[in-house]
């Protein structure tokens, strides 16, 4: 009734009185006692007495306290009891929290959540997502690592905000071997970076895509030189990089006497797919030729056309005729290759205005 019934209906006081001597002569079934906390807490809060009813929705885990809160403004009252919010619903505590940053700084909320990690950082990356929160990259770091490894990759990449030295040192206790290649390579110590893939993880493949995103030549030669004390590395070097190396550069460092299986078809595609690379060159400088020999004509051919000025043009900069018959005194006039003709006093500069602008 009373959670159904406006309060109009009946006289508070009365019932409040009622409903704690219920409460008071205790031997109540749970639910029974369940219900009737329900009913004081919501006469409470039509006397507006919100701290006791806001106990009782605690007490119950009572997730009509969100509403409670958010209607009334009542977010003082329960700032300092964040674990018992959470305990009644993470998800909406946490955004209550994030709605009311102005009372409750971030900084004091992650005080507050210490000894619960994982709604820390399920708290934080709420706050990433506003925008908010680049003081806690470090800290954010440190909770992927202990509770959300395989989101550790992608926060390391979308974000900047956090110590380079300081993730990579928590990749490397943790044998985070992927991680710790992309902050080596982020870091700019790339040659690390390589070793890392090609003795640790022992991906060549990885390898060969780590050199060809960075190009870089010291990186090739290294790729090359582990490779050659390697077979198996080797034969797939030689069939993967011919669209990016010189193939006398793998073909110098094969080893002397030393039998590799399947070398002769690793070697036809390493040289096919170079002979391939330099066509594709060639073919692209022909074209790329052909076109500046055919905007330079274009260009020659329009510089060679006669520009007539008539009395009905004006100059584009003071919007006056350029030839004007009542006007004796002769204007001296300027006309650029691309045919737009203008007062010589009205020019400021020695380019076309319309074009260069």
């Amino acid at each position: 009734m009373v959670l159904q019934w406006s309060p109009d209906l009946y006289r508070i006081s009365a019932l409040l009185i009622e409903v704690i001597k219920r409460l008071q002569k205790g031997q109540l079934a749970t639910p029974l006692q369940r219900d009737l906390l329900s009913v004081l807490a919501q006469l409470y809060t039509h006397e507006q007495r919100f701290e006791p009813a806001v106990d009782i929705y605690l007490k119950l885990n009572d997730r009509s306290i969100f509403a409670l809160i958010e209607r009334f403004k009542l977010f003082h009252l329960v700032k300092d009891r964040i674990h018992q919010l959470i305990a009644v619903d993470a998800d909406l505590a946490i955004r209550l929290l994030l709605e009311n940053e102005d009372s409750l700084s971030p900084s004091t909320v992650m005080k507050q959540l210490i000894r619960l990690p994982k709604l820390q950082l399920a708290y934080l990356e709420r706050l990433f997502a506003r925008g908010q929160g680049e003081e806690f990259g470090d800290v954010a770091v440190l909770l992927y690592a202990e509770h959300n490894r395989p989101r550790l990759l992608q926060f390391l990449q979308d974000r900047e905000h956090y110590t380079l030295d300081k993730a990579l040192e928590v990749c490397r206790q943790q044998h985070f071997t992927p991680e710790t290649v992309f902050l080596l390579g982020k870091s700019g110590n790339r040659r690390e970076a390589l070793k890392v893939i090609i003795t640790e993880m022992q991906d060549i493949l990885r390898a060969i895509d780590f050199c060809v995103d960075r190009d870089d030549f010291d990186l090739w030669l290294d790729l090359i030189e582990y490779s050659a004390m390697h077979t198996d590395f080797l034969i797939i070097l030689m069939q993967c990089v011919g669209m990016h190396v010189d193939p006398k550069l793998i073909v110098d460092r094969i080893p002397i006497d030393t039998k590799i299986p399947h070398l002769k078809e690793a070697l036809l595609k390493l040289l096919l797919d170079h002979c391939i690379k330099i066509n594709i060159e060639k073919n692209c400088r022909k074209i790329t030729l052909s076109d500046c020999h055919r905007l330079l004509t274009e260009y020659m051919e329009r510089c060679k056309s006669r520009t007539v000025v008539t009395g009905g043009d004006d100059c584009m900069v003071c919007q006056e005729n350029l030839v004007n018959p009542y006007f004796h005194q002769s204007r001296e006039l300027v006309v650029f290759n691309c045919h737009h003709v203008f007062h010589l006093k009205c020019l400021r500069e020695q380019r076309c205005p319309t074009c260069s602008s």
